[in-house]
């Protein structure tokens, strides 16, 4: 039977909100350099871009690198051929894809 996760409030003063509040200081302390991804390989570039908080435009919380054409055409072929291997693939194999992403997101990666 499923059961739905429980349903947090974020209020002042609650475990989860301090512990949302210390994650966000973590992070904002540091800077990232996020490559593209394309076929499963990092990716990068001359041409790189700030990412910013949306709450305060001017701290910048990494750079993202900057594609061009052959690097979408890249991820096109890459996504064409992943989605060919996807569809060979028998549904039970899917849907336990499908379940065990929903026990990463609900746990450690939510």
């Amino acid at each position: 039977m499923a059961t739905n996760e429980p349903i947090y409030s974020y209020a002042p003063g609650t475990p989860e909100r301090e512990e949302l509040q210390n994650m966000i200081a973590e992070l904002s302390a540091k800077t990232i350099d996020a490559p593209m991804i394309i076929d499963g390989k990092e990716v990068r570039t001359d041409d790189r871009a700030p990412m910013t908080s949306p709450q305060n435009h001017k701290h910048v919380l990494g750079h993202y690198h900057r594609g061009n054409a052959s690097h979408a055409k890249q991820a096109i072929e890459s996504a064409l051929m992943a989605r060919d291997r996807w569809a060979s693939m028998p549904w039970e194999q899917r849907a336990e894809m499908f379940l065990k992403m929903a026990d990463l997101v609900s746990g450690p990666y939510r």
